[in-house]
This record gives structure tokens, C-alpha cells and sequence, in this order.
């Protein structure tokens, strides 16, 4: 192991396992240490035998020779210079002789564990020993990691930058800076961001090249702070990058949690280091790798305390953590993909972009989280040191650290930045369906479906008809508009499915053509989607949907139609096989029939990893945004699908301003949940789908965009050609529990609604689809939540759970809310009657949500193996919550509407048998939890008077109290006027009762005794006909007792 040694202002330790190469000093350093004060196993043995050993001298005599060989002393002073010329002579010689690539490396070290290689030329095949020192770089070949760069960057990198002069304003500390193990550094100054003020720093390149051989660029760093939790970093080329829009809102803090410094070294090397102030944990260090920044190339690499790392998606990935072995390399880049498999096309592109990323601390139970302010391709990459590599093509280096120090606290740091998610109208969480029809026009397979649905008696709130119903804007046929509005009128509502494009054959494009995206001469330019040339709108510019409605009274009426709308192909979907060659050819224009000419090739030296061409299956890059002064495509290509969200959110919102608009997309960006919900096509119908679906909507809560879904049995074939209905039963199960429920299969792939199954399988579907209607209140209290702050529904093991160890590998188990646990059935039963499901339990007492029985009750979490048959879905209640229910299993209710008007139950699940061991506040407090409720529709906005109604819930060992909040404002809620939904409390259900219970009361009166029913193997306690409305008398207390007590 090396020491730690000073190089610059870079530290290296821990330096372990560096291999011999052609470039590269190699070979094991160790050394061996014992604890000071206690004698090493040869001091021992030495003590005692030293009487023997002076007898046998004085026999012998002390000749020299005997000396310099037994004497102990001489021995160790020969085993001192032996260390100090394996210490100092051997690797002087080593690197003078041994490794000449060391010539090329005047700055830095190539004595570098394996896991501090930073790839020099990411993206390359491998470069030769010759280029690869021609660049300055270090030398590898002979490596026993195959995933490790042979040509990497040294420490500190020859591609860096220096501090040509540093400004800092009121509240920066400026002093002397001494280092880390304490001496002072000759020359080097410390600057220390104080509650307020900002550093900046003026930085010129080491070398006027990047890696790639681009023009590499002067920078401006700026550091801020944004109140008591957000650190911003800036780096960026004041002269280049003049599509900057600065959106930080500096904030001096009270007090802070990250201590922000900065050093500055005699040469004009520096760091700029976040640490955590309570613990010491450094976040962000930016010494490590190197710094680049130029012409069509920037990279900019972060040290991390844990491998523990979540976010940096849409990936379609089956854990949230990436694998650091293999130096795993992934882009943020929007765009729709497809390779094909045993004659089947299966989707590979992302449709969501999100550099975000929240990061374990050493410390048990921290967190922080980073974001990357960003809208250009990116590429992100990790080491095992480990750290966290991004890398870009027309991006800037814009940080916003958040200080948690807890998983909720990023979430309301994030999303205090990005906006706070929508509140959608209840309806949303009811049961979609939606489908491509047969051929326009036919709608024999919506009216079967229709006819099906009501058949089996399966509840569902929404129906696209065809998702090709209305392409390029058109305006509904008589046909569709029948059927649209017999819909209505069942109590249903129409999701309009609506594209980016606009085809240009259509009668919508000469309305729209002086709104679409053009080259930067304002030449046309065309795209292609199912072989029609099409044009791109840019929803980028705020006043050209509005423009372009006011040509077309027809788009509006489209709108106006639709109750809720569903963005697809929004990444931007293009099918165009570009030809730069016919770009070239001026004979050859740019037209709608020759859409592969339309766009130049961009001859980028980088592309991030898995982007053959930034230009294929999307827009073309150097399209440019005239609102915003010509900002080429590039700067924004992320966002594309945001902006078209928000420009259709902001157009419902102006048909109906009375009512809440829904409307999701599959392009998402940071921001999105604040316009809506996410759902997206482009998921083939297998088991290992189903793992990525379940990962994405996770992280799609994460980011931001709690009300997230994908295709419930997947929009697409598997790769046979198949569709399993047990996978598409296990995909209900799941599903039921997810934010957003929609049943979607794409044009060209198997039927897959509901009624294309026997009816013995649609009866299975319904008891599922009905557990989520029975659920939804406790739903929509907890996506009220995440519109105050930005908490997700649908949640990670480790976001309840952080300073468990075992929660944070989960990936096939999430949590609703702080109450549910669903483990999902991941894997086919094959031919066996069951499965056994390996199923982890966190700290806590859990409860089966059906039987009541305790599952598990463990301080530090348990794996129980559970037997789990093709109708079972595994979901457990965590002791100490309560779960407001409405209705049952086994009525039929039609729609979210119908479901409102039946009365409510609640479980109590108490978490612990006395209250020596309550985790509450109050140690009297067993379970607790809350509802919120409103009209479902009323938009939340200033000013907008909601009837709303708030209960909390507390229950003790003996008793559940529920008390109605009196309604914000003086208003009346729900109560006045009456309206049909219901404020009955009709049951109660205890979870947790050890002894027998003769006596239950309601606000004192006794319950009969024949409404009282209880399960003392599972201790489940079921109170009937309770019959208190919350609108006549304000909270209700029920107690339970023994007849002895």
C-alpha cells in the first residue's frame, strides 16, 4: 500500500493492487504494522529467549562477524536501509528506467490503483501505447481487470485547469490554508463560503487542446449558496456558452449543513471541495479526474462516499445501483430505439433523462443528492473507487448539491428546484385502458372491450378508444365521436393519445408550418414516422401552440373533446434513415420526400456511450430554438418532451380552468411532475420487462414524478412472439399498488386487454383492479403529500428504511407510502402449483394485508420465504400504520366516482405490544396515519378555495381515535352542501391484539356483540356497523377491552 502522498493538491491513499504495464510502474507495495505498545509476534519470541542468547555469546566471544550477524541491533538497521531502498532508490530507478511512459506525465502520478484509472479517451477502442502517451496520458496493457482503461489519465491529470484569479464577495473567509494532516502548504489559500456570498473563480486550461483534439476553453467557476440545504457549483465558458439561462435563486442561509471551501495553490492548481459540517463526509471534490471543457466535449468527474447510488436514469435496468466492477457507461439521451430479436422488434432508447443522483454517506442513514442542470446529451459513468464520471456534448457544468440529510429531505430540496408535483384529479388513479386498433376506423375491438368490461364486471375509469384515433391533429370522425361520448355519459372518461409531429399531408400542417423547428437559414425541415414525412413543433416557444390554435379552431376543439391527454413518441419519435451524403449533394434538397437529407452530419469527436449517432431516430442537433436566440437544438434536446407536456398541460388548463388537467408523457425531463404523470410505450410482455418497469417507476418518483406507469402486461410481443398470461396476471398484481394503472398494447403486437383473456382469468384481474379502488383513498392522501412536498408514493425500500443496509439492494419490493410493503412475483411458477418467494422484511412487525397474522417482527429486518400461489399477491402492513379503506373485494363499482359513495373502513395495525417499544412521538402511540379528501377536480392553486377534509388517525393499545380537522378558511368541506360522497366510518380493523376482546365501544355506546368478530390464531379484531359520520359529530373514538379489564 502506498503511502499517502501529496501530489499538488491531490491526496492519494488507499493505493492498492497497481499492475505492471508498458506504460505504468507496477507491483504490490505492503507493509505490515502492529499496534504501538504491543511487542509484533518477534518481539515476543525474541524476550524470551534473550538470557539463552547472552550465555551463549559470552561462550562464544563477540567477534565482528558475529555481530553483524546475530547482534539485533545491526539486524535492524540493515532491515531500515533495506526499507528505505524499497521506499525511495527502487521506485526512482523503476521510473527511470524501468517506465519511460512516466516522461509523458510531468504533472501527475501513473502509480495508480486499477480503480483510479480515468479513461483518457472515452468511447475509442483502444488506443495504442503511442497515441495514448502522444495525448499525455498514462500506459497500460497488462491488466488483470478487463473492464479497466489501458489508457487513463494520471493524478492529477494533464487536462485541468488553473486559477488565473479568484473574486470573492462579503461573508468568504480568505485565509491561509493549511492541509488536511495539518502543516501549512507553501502559497496555498483557502476560501470558505460563509452564510452568504459567492467565490469566482477565472480558469485557464493546462493545455489548449481537449482529448479529443477540440479547442479547449477559458471558464468562469461560480459557488453559491441557495438557503441552509443547497450548495451550487457553475462552471462554464462566459464567451461560448451564451445560451445560459441562469435560474439560481443565491440565498444567504441561517445556518448550513455543507461547509463549501475552496483552495487555491502557488501554481494555480485548486479544489473545490462540499463537506458534510456533522460528520465530516466530503460530497463533491473536484481535484479527482481530470477537468475538460472545450469545443463539442466536456467531462467532469466527482469522487462519492458509498457505491450506494441512485438515480442518473431513465436506464432500463433491473437495480438501481450500476455495476462499478464494470465501469458501467450509460447516456442521458432521449430517444426511441429498436433492434429486433427472432423476427420481434424490442425498444432499447430512453424516454426520460434526469441527472439526478441521491448518494449514501459512510455515516449510517445520510444522504445527499446532486443535480446536473441540463438539457444536452450527457453521458454518465462510474468508477470503483468510487466516483461518478460525466461527460457531454454541448452541455455546461451547472451542480446544485443538496444536504438531506435524509432521503424525504432531498426530495424536498430536489423538488423545491425542479417544481413539486402535480395534484391529479382523482380519476387519474383509477383503472386506463387503451390500445392501437386493428385499421382507422375499426372500433370492433373497443366496442368488445366495452362490452367485456361490463360483463365481468371490472371496473375501469378510462379509454383512449384507439391510440391512433386522432394522429396529426385531425379532428374526430362521426364514428369516434359516438362512441366518445356514449363513454361520457357512462361516468368514464376520453384520454385523447396525442403525437409531437405533424404529418405533412395533413390539413393541421399548413396551420402550423411557421411554427415547426427549421435550420438555422429557415429552410424546412422533415422528419418521418410510418413513412410519412412530418414536421416538429417547438413547443420550446410559449407562444406557439396558442398562435397556432388561434389558426386552427379545429386542434382546439380535438382538445376540448378530451378529458385527460396522453403524450406518446414525445422523445421526439424519428424514423428518417439519414443520409449525410445526400445532405452534401447540391443537387439533392431537403423535401418530404426526401426526409434522410435533412440533416447534417454533426461530426461530433464524442458520442456518449450506447449514441452511434446523436442525430439517428431523433431530432437533427443543429435545428435551432428562434425564442430563444437560436439556441441550437443540441442545448435543449432533453427537454423536448417536457416542453410539449407543459404546453398541453397549460392548454387544458385553459379549456377547463376549473378542473385539474391530466396529462402524461412519455418523454420525461427534471420538471415533469410538476406538468403531470408519466406513462410511456416501448415494454415487450416478459418477466425481466417487468423488473425494468418496476425499476422505472421507482425512479421516476424519485426524480420528481410520483404518478408514473408503464404498460401494466407491456406494450409489445416478447421476444417469441408471446404473451404469457401469468405474466400479464403478475404484472395486475403489481400494478395494482403503482400510481399510475393502464392497460397498453401498441400497433402490431398481441391484444392484451382484460376481456381478450378466458373469464376465469378476468375474474382474477378483478379482484386486483377492485383492491386498488378499496385502496385509493390512502392513494390520493399520499399524492396530496407529494404535492406539498414532492415525497413519492411509490417508494424504495431504502427511502423508509435508510439506515437499513439490506433495504438499500432491494430493487423487486417497494413500499405505498409508510404503511404497505408489496413484493411482487417476479419470476413464472412454471409447472408447479406455487412458487417460493425469497421476500426481505425490514426492521419492524409486519402484517399480512388480508389475514392480519404476523409475518415478521425483527429489530435489524429478516428474508422469509414465503410459497406464493398464481393468485397470490404478497402485500404486508408495517406495524404502527393505519390505512383508510373504501368498499370491498366483492361489490362491483364501476368508476372512481361510484367508489366515493361507499363508506370507509379502517385498519389499524399496531406496531408493538407495549409502549416501551412504540417509535412515536407520544409512547402511548401504537399505529397513526391521516386522509385527505376533496371534491377530486378542483384545481390546488392560490387563491382557489378547495373543499378538502383532513382526519387523523392515533390508535393505543385499547383505542383508535379519529378526528376530522375543522376545514382551512373558516369553509365548510365536504359537509356543506352535502355532496354523494361518502363520510361514513363504517368499520374498524385491528391488526396486533394478543388477548380476547368482550367489549368494544364507539363514542361510548356498545357495539353489539354480534358486529364484533375476532381471530385470536391471527389477533384480528373486526368491528361492524360502527355508523359514524364524521360530518355529524367531528372525531370518533372506539375502544376495545377485555371483559376482565
Amino acid at each position: 500500500m502506498f503511502k499517502k502522498v501529496e501530489t499538488g493538491t491531490v491526496v492519494i491513499t488507499h493505493v492498492e493492487d497497481s499492475d505492471e504495464g508498458d506504460g505504468v510502474p507496477g507491483g504490490t507495495v505492503s507493509s505490515a504494522t502492529h499496534t504501538a505498545g504491543e511487542p509484533s509476534q518477534g518481539q515476543v519470541s525474541e524476550g524470551k529467549n534473550e538470557d539463552k542468547q547472552e550465555l551463549v555469546g559470552r561462550s562464544r566471544g563477540t567477534s565482528c562477524k558475529y555481530v553483524m550477524m546475530y547482534n539485533k541491533h545491526v539486524i535492524l538497521g540493515y532491515l531500515m536501509l533495506f526499507c528505505i531502498f524499497l521506499g525511495l532508490i527502487l521506485p526512482y530507478i523503476l521510473a527511470s528506467f524501468a517506465f519511460p511512459a512516466t516522461e509523458y506525465n510531468q504533472r501527475g502520478s501513473c502509480f495508480l490503483n486499477i480503480s483510479y484509472r480515468f479513461d483518457c479517451l472515452p468511447g475509442a477502442s483502444r488506443p495504442t501505447r503511442d497515441e495514448c502517451l502522444g495525448l499525455g496520458c498514462c500506459y497500460s496493457s497488462n491488466s488483470k481487470d478487463l473492464y479497466a482503461p489501458t489508457c487513463f489519465h494520471s493524478i492529477p491529470s494533464e487536462y485541468g485547469y488553473r486559477v488565473t484569479n479568484v473574486t470573492a464577495s462579503r461573508g468568504v473567509v480568505v485565509n491561509d490554508a493549511a492541509s488536511r494532516d495539518g502543516p501549512k502548504v507553501k502559497g496555498r489559500k483557502m476560501y470558505r463560503l460563509g452564510k452568504a456570498g459567492d467565490i469566482t473563480l477565472n480558469l485557464g486550461p493546462i493545455k489548449d487542446k481537449t482529448n479529443f483534439g477540440t479547442e479547449a476553453w477559458s471558464l468562469s467557476a461560480r459557488v453559491q449558496r441557495g438557503g441552509s440545504d443547497v450548495v451550487r457549483v457553475l462552471v462554464y465558458s462566459p464567451e461560448h456558452d451564451d445560451f445560459l439561462k441562469d435560474d439560481f435563486a443565491a440565498e444567504p442561509a441561517a445556518s448550513y449543513q455543507l461547509d463549501v471551501v475552496v483552495t487555491q495553490d502557488l501554481d494555480g492548481d485548486f479544489n473545490i471541495t462540499v463537506t458534510r459540517l456533522a460528520t465530516g463526509e466530503v460530497v463533491l471534490e473536484t481535484i479527482f479526474g481530470p477537468m475538460i471543457y472545450g469545443r463539442d466535449f466536456a467531462e467532469l468527474t466527482t469522487r462519492i462516499p458509498t457505491q450506494q447510488l441512485y438515480g442518473l436514469g431513465l436506464r432500463r435496468n433491473f437495480d438501481f445501483e450500476p455495476n462499478y466492477k464494470y465501469r458501467a457507461r450509460w447516456p442521458l439521451f432521449t430517444r426511441e430505439t429498436t433492434y429486433e430479436v427472432d423476427n420481434t422488434t424490442v425498444a432499447s432508447g430512453n424516454s426520460g433523462a434526469h441527472p439526478f443522483y441521491m448518494n449514501f454517506e459512510r455515516t449510517p442513514g445520510y444522504m445527499y443528492g446532486l443535480y446536473l442542470r441540463t438539457s444536452a446529451p450527457v453521458e454518465v459513468g462510474v468508477l470503483p473507487i468510487p466516483a461518478v464520471v460525466f461527460r457531454g456534448v454541448g452541455t455546461l457544468w451547472d451542480l446544485r448539491i443538496m444536504a438531506g440529510p435524509t432521503p424525504r429531505d432531498v426530495t424536498r430540496q430536489y423538488t423545491s428546484m425542479v417544481g413539486r408535483p402535480a395534484m391529479p384529479p382523482y380519476w387519474a388513479l383509477g383503472y386506463h385502458l387503451c390500445r392501437s386498433g386493428p385499421a382507422p376506423n375499426d372500433f370492433s375491438v373497443y366496442d368488445g372491450v366495452v362490452k367485456g368490461m361490463n360483463e365481468t364486471q371490472l371496473p375501469y375509469e378510462s379509454d383512449c378508444i384507439d391510440a391512433s384515433l386522432s394522429q396529426s391533429f385531425a379532428p374526430l370522425t362521426t364514428e369516434a365521436q359516438e362512441r366518445v361520448t356514449a363513454l361520457q355519459k357512462e361516468g368514464r372518461k376520453f384520454m385523447l393519445v396525442q403525437y409531437p409531429y405533424v404529418s405533412h399531408s395533413s390539413a393541421a400542417y399548413s396551420d402550423s408550418e411557421q411554427f415547426l423547428l427549421k435550420h438555422n437559414d429557415s429552410s424546412d425541415y422533415y422528419g418521418k414516422v410510418e413513412g410519412q414525412a412530418v414536421g416538429y413543433p417547438d413547443y420550446v416557444n410559449e407562444n406557439a401552440l396558442p398562435l397556432w390554435l388561434n389558426h386552427s379552431t379545429q386542434v382546439r376543439e380535438l382538445y376540448a373533446n378530451a378529458d385527460g391527454v396522453m403524450l406518446l413518441n414525445n422523445t421526439p419519435l424519428n424514423q428518417a434513415e439519414l443520409n449525410y451524403t445526400l445532405w452534401n449533394a447540391s443537387e439533392v434538397m431537403c423535401t418530404p420526400d426526401t426526409p434522410g437529407a435533412c440533416c447534417p452530419d454533426p461530426a461530433l469527436p464524442f458520442l456518449p456511450s450506447g449514441v452511434e449517432d446523436v442525430n439517428n431516430h431523433s431530432l437533427c442537433v443543429s435545428l435551432v430554438h428562434p425564442s430563444l436566440g437560436n439556441t441550437p437544438h443540441l442545448h435543449l434536446h432533453n427537454a423536448y418532451g417536457y416542453f410539449h407536456h407543459r404546453r398541453i398541460k397549460g392548454l387544458m388548463k385553459e379549456i377547463a380552468p376549473k378542473k385539474r388537467p391530466f396529462v402524461t408523457s412519455q418523454s420525461t425531463h427534471p420538471g415533469s411532475g410538476a406538468e403531470g404523470g408519466a406513462f410511456g410505450e416501448s415494454f415487450g410482455g416478459n418477466f425481466m420487462e417487468q423488473k425494468v418497469s418496476l425499476v422505472q417507476v421507482l425512479e421516476l418518483g424519485l426524480y420528481g414524478v410520483p404518478l408514473a406507469g408503464v404498460p401494466i402486461c407491456g406494450s409489445r410481443n416478447d421476444t417469441k412472439g408471446e404473451l404469457k398470461s401469468e405474466w400479464c396476471l403478475r404484472g395486475h398484481q403489481m400494478a395494482a399498488f403503482w400510481p399510475l394503472m393502464v392497460s397498453h398494447y401498441e400497433h402490431g403486437h398481441e391484444a392484451r386487454n382484460p376481456t381478450d383473456f378466458d373469464k376465469a382469468f378476468a375474474y382474477h384481474l378483478a379482484v386486483f383492479i377492485r383492491m386498488r379502488y378499496v385502496l385509493l383513498p390512502y392513494f390520493y392522501t399520499l399524492l396530496y403529500e407529494a404535492s406539498l412536498e414532492g415525497i413519492p408514493m411509490a417508494r424504495p425500500l431504502f427511502y423508509e428504511f435508510p439506515e437499513d443496509e439490506a433495504s438499500r439492494a432491494v430493487s423487486t419490493q417497494f413500499m405505498v407510502g409508510s404503511g404497505l410493503l408489496v413484493s411482487p412475483v417476479l419470476n413464472s411458477v412454471g409447472v408447479q402449483d406455487s412458487i417460493d418467494a425469497t421476500l426481505y422484511f425490514p426492521p419492524g412487525r409486519w402484517y399480512n394485508f388480508f389475514s392480519g397474522a404476523t409475518v415478521a417482527d425483527s429489530v435489524n429486518g429478516t428474508d422469509i420465504v414465503i410459497p406464493t400461489l398464481l393468485a397470490d399477491v404478497n402485500v404486508y402492513v408495517k406495524g404502527g400504520a393505519i390505512i383508510p379503506l373504501q368498499g370491498n373485494l366483492h361489490d362491483w363499482v364501476k368508476t372512481t366516482e361510484d367508489s366515493r359513495q361507499v363508506s370507509f373502513t379502517f385498519l389499524v395495525a399496531l406496531c408493538c405490544n407495549d409502549s416501551s417499544s412504540s417509535p412515536f412521538d407520544q409512547p402511548e402511540v401504537m399505529a397513526q396515519g391521516s386522509v385527505f379528501l376533496d371534491d377530486g377536480e378542483t384545481p390546488h392553486e392560490v387563491g382557489v378555495d378547495v373543499k378538502a377534509e383532513h382526519l387523523q388517525m392515533a390508535a393505543t393499545q385499547d383505542k383508535v381515535t379519529i378526528t376530522r380537522a375543522a376545514p382551512s378558511g373558516g369553509g365548510t368541506g365536504l359537509c356543506s352542501p352535502a355532496t354523494s360522497y361518502s363520510t361514513v366510518i363504517s368499520g374498524i380493523r385491528v391488526f396486533g391484539l394478543a388477548y380476547k376482546v368482550d367489549k368494544v365501544t364507539a363514542n361510548g355506546a356498545v357495539i353489539p356483540t354480534k358486529n364484533i368478530h375476532q381471530n385470536m390464531d391471527t389477533g384480528t379484531l373486526d368491528i361492524s356497523q360502527v355508523g359514524h359520520d364524521w360530518c355529524v359529530a367531528a372525531s370518533l373514538v372506539v375502544t376495545w377491552a377485555a371483559s376482565d379489564l
